[in-house]
């Protein structure tokens, strides 16, 4: 993280847009992961569920 100084030059404007640009970056593929995951075990909860009433027929 770029620590907060007295100037405003234009290179630590710089470094804070791109820090803040990676962070939201980072926090995007992490809700995307998380996303994924969710969606995976929604799936495997259907199938073991549909499974457990009708063994003989599957769907989704």
């Amino acid at each position: 993280m770029v620590p907060l100084v007295g100037e405003s030059s234009s290179i630590t404007r710089l470094a804070w847009r791109l820090d803040i640009l990676q962070y939201y970056l980072q926090e995007q593929i992490i809700l995307r992961m998380v996303s994924d995951y969710n969606l995976a075990l929604n799936i495997t909860e259907a199938v073991l569920d549909k499974n457990t009433h009708e063994p003989e027929y599957f769907d989704l």
